[in-house]
């Protein structure tokens, strides 16, 4: 053995294989021999025969940690939870009092979604050692994934006592706070984490994130300018300087779109500000925008994200914008519309939208791309069921992407899919205007309804997007949305028998005036509290 380590010291590998199985044809129950044969074959990428190797010495001696700890990580590297689980038991039923055992095998069913399993043996290993502090950990996540969030703190609050030097624990706990419209106690831990570690971005930006939800935009706007330090929302730097609110009289100014599809159409209305300032406003999108944002209020010209832009003086990130103009809740520019749909545009879906006459036509939208957030704000088409038998409405689906697959499991007569038609925004802009209202997660969909000024039904989560603020149900940025919010975490299905009554009002309405055009009076005059 000791040549076969100097073999591996140097990264001679397949030296290490030759010693190894030259030890084993003299000694075949010799551990060390098969981990190390295993280890070679692990690097060489020689899957299959590093694996039996891992197994032959696991076999031998069950309670080799190097040995399970390797294995596990070749199973998991060819992603074989199920095949992790198993090697996991059999090595806790010869090391039952092993806590770190048990913690990787509660992260196993973590993974494998079995919430119920994956507490139980978290539970275990912490009664075998209550100071593991990664268990109580995991803990926390997952009562946090099942909306159990006074239990989820819990855990989290003994995870921080544990290891206090530990500020990933600390961020986990203040979004748990976040998540459990605790806001007060999310804002006094970060502001702890900011006293301690001044340039912490995560820290800085998710206190500007809840101080927008409060409403409190002055103090907000200069927090939330630190995403841009971080690596998930940095935007690319270009070699010109960041516009700070000097003249702009005679300038080109580049609009950067950050962030998803959404936050570029709600955050374009200030290229109309900036136009009258005298500047000649380009902005930069991703393509799928590129089409409608370039018939909006103040916008000279539009550039496909990694395009080359025309020559420009100054830049900004399109969310700096309302920081840098002193935007408080009081004076957003809320003029709507601040966007016309492009000549043209989405003809085929006009079509089969127009062709229903005599009902109130309505646009659907069940979920919104994926990000941190999505577990939380996105539905599933099943949950809009009792809305679709509502007499007197005809439903038209906008939603795109791998979600428009559930429209196979609903009658194609109580929705059409629209999405063959809808190439781009444009497209689905078209679309919006011409239904009479649109239902909509808290999605792209729906600030293009807003910006449009039509009347738009916006459902929103528990813990809310900052931009929708708490306990009201319109929105400041769009006129003619109202929101719908989760009465407590997880809760669609009262959100939903709300919304029906509503749709109910709105078509006895329609056959009462004979209006198939939802105006601004009719909406407002169904929102009661809520």
């Amino acid at each position: 053995m000791l040549r076969a380590g100097m073999h591996f010291q140097v990264g001679e590998l397949d030296s290490v294989v030759e010693c190894c199985q030259r030890i084993l044809l003299f000694d075949d129950k010799h551990t060390g021999a098969y981990f190390s044969l295993g280890l070679a074959l692990h690097s060489l990428k020689r899957l299959p025969e590093a694996e039996a190797a891992y197994s032959a010495a696991f076999r031998i001696d069950p309670g080799h940690t190097k040995v399970v700890t390797q294995l596990t990580q070749l199973l998991m590297e060819q992603d074989r939870l199920a095949d992790i689980g198993e090697l996991l038991e059999a090595a806790i039923a010869h090391a039952p009092q092993d806590a770190l055992l048990r913690y990787n095998l509660g992260l196993v069913f973590m993974k494998l979604g079995d919430d119920d399993a994956a507490l139980r043996i978290l539970e275990t290993a912490i009664r075998i050692n209550p100071r593991l502090s990664e268990a109580h950990v995991q803990m926390g996540l997952v009562h946090s994934g099942r909306n159990q969030y006074d239990a989820a703190i819990a855990s989290l609050v003994c995870a921080m006592s544990l290891d206090t030097g530990n500020l990933n624990i600390v961020l986990r706990l203040a979004l748990t706070y976040v998540e459990a419209g605790r806001l007060t106690e999310a804002i006094a831990v970060y502001e702890r984490i900011i006293a301690a570690h001044p340039v912490d971005t995560d820290a800085h930006t998710a206190l500007g994130i809840c101080r927008l939800l409060l409403g409190d935009f002055r103090g907000g706007w200069p927090e939330y300018e630190w995403r841009l330090r971080t690596p998930y929302m940095a935007v690319p730097p270009t070699a010109v300087p960041r516009w700070k609110g000097e003249p702009l009289a005679g300038k080109t100014i580049l609009l950067l779109a950050e962030q998803g599809f959404g936050d570029a159409v709600q955050f374009i209305r200030y290229a109309r500000e900036i136009k009258a300032r005298g500047a000649t406003v380009i902005l930069g999108c991703r393509p799928a925008l590129s089409r409608l944002l370039a018939e909006c209020e103040g916008v000279d010209h539009v550039v496909n994200e990694g395009d080359t832009a025309p020559p420009f003086n100054v830049e900004i990130t399109l969310l700096s914008l309302p920081g840098v103009l002193g935007t408080t809740l009081e004076t957003i520019p809320a003029d709507v519309p601040y966007i016309r749909v492009p000549s043209g545009a989405g003809a085929r879906a006009v079509a089969e939208i127009a062709c229903c006459t005599g009902v109130l036509r309505v646009g659907l939208v069940w979920a919104g791309g994926f990000h941190t957030g999505s577990r939380h704000r996105n539905m599933v088409l099943q949950q809009f069921r009792d809305l679709l038998d509502i007499p007197g409405i005809k439903f038209f689906s906008l939603q795109k992407g791998e979600e428009a697959a559930q429209l196979a499991d609903v009658d194609s007569e109580l929705i059409t899919d629209l999405a063959p038609y809808l190439g781009d925004f444009a497209d689905t802009a078209a679309a919006i205007q011409t239904l009479d209202l649109v239902i909509s997660v808290d999605t792209a969909v729906a600030h293009v309804a807003g910006a449009l000024a039509k009347p738009v039904w916006t459902l929103i989560p528990f813990a809310p997007d900052w931009r929708w603020l708490l306990n009201r149900n319109d929105s400041p940025w769009y006129p003619t949305m109202r929101l719908f919010r989760q009465p407590a975490p997880g809760h669609w299905s009262s959100v939903i028998a709300h919304i029906a009554v509503q749709l109910t009002a709105l078509v006895q309405e329609q056959t009462t005036t004979g209006k198939t055009v939802i105006t601004d009076q009719i909406s407002l005059r169904h929102f009661p509290p809520y």
